[in-house]
């Protein structure tokens, strides 16, 4: 004779039921928790690399003439060294701004100008890319921090309390710095890091201090020799 289920069993198997439902809840949300802080910090990585590429590939050729015509290339091509801006020129079009090298790099067509702006007026900061004159063009987002180190043939550290290099015909080699973070904050996280990077010259220096807020960050930092000076 089969003997049904009794109201304390019913209870039992409804109990052991919801432990199991929650514990597959608790293990979903931990694991799309898990995903989406990878995602974001993929996404820090993916931001801060692509801006420190955009800024190392037009230094690289900051004064190239492709067409090599001895004219071009007697003016400093760094019009302004910023510690949080650089503004430089090279051969990147011709007078009707087709596209084509013409051998001239000074200009208002020419000039590439780095710094970093609020693209979206959602109160971070971004890495912007312009033409003298135009407008910001965002490279990078969530670009916390742009910070540029200046050296001469010597790798002695060109520096000015004005936060401007006023000699920047002496630039043979700049260090380019790149702090960047995560979109949003992780209140389960402190950081509370200091942020330092070794300089061409071979000192070490403080470039950020976190103040015990919720954001990741990621640091890089890259030297780069001007090859393409005629001065």
């Amino acid at each position: 004779m089969h003997k049904g289920f009794t109201i304390i069993e019913l209870l039992i198997s409804i109990l052991i039921s919801s432990i199991i439902m929650g514990l597959v809840y608790t293990l979903f949300i931990s694991l799309q928790k898990n995903h989406m802080e990878i995602v974001k910090i993929s996404d820090m990585y993916q931001n801060t690399r692509s801006a420190m590429d955009a800024i190392t590939r037009d230094l690289k050729i900051t004064g190239a003439d492709p067409q090599l015509k001895i004219f071009s290339n007697t003016n400093p091509p760094i019009k302004t060294a910023g510690t949080d801006e650089i503004h430089i020129e090279m051969d990147i079009t011709d007078l009707d701004d087709s596209g084509n090298p013409d051998g001239i790099i000074s200009g208002t067509k020419e000039s590439v100008i780095y710094s970093l702006y609020d693209s979206g007026n959602d109160e971070d900061s971004d890495l912007g890319r312009k033409r003298e004159g135009g407008n910001n063009i965002a490279v990078s987002e969530n670009i916390e921090l742009l910070r540029f180190y200046y050296f001469d043939k010597d790798l002695n550290l060109l520096d000015d309390s004005t936060g401007k290099i006023t000699t920047p015909d002496n630039i043979r080699t700049i260090q380019v710095v790149v702090l960047g973070r995560v979109e949003r904050e992780d209140r389960s996280y402190k950081n509370n890091k200091i942020y330092e990077v070794t300089l061409a010259s071979g000192n070490k220096t403080t470039v950020f201090k976190a103040t015990g807020d919720g954001y990741k960050r990621y640091l890089l930092s890259s030297i780069v020799h001007l090859q393409n000076l005629n001065y």
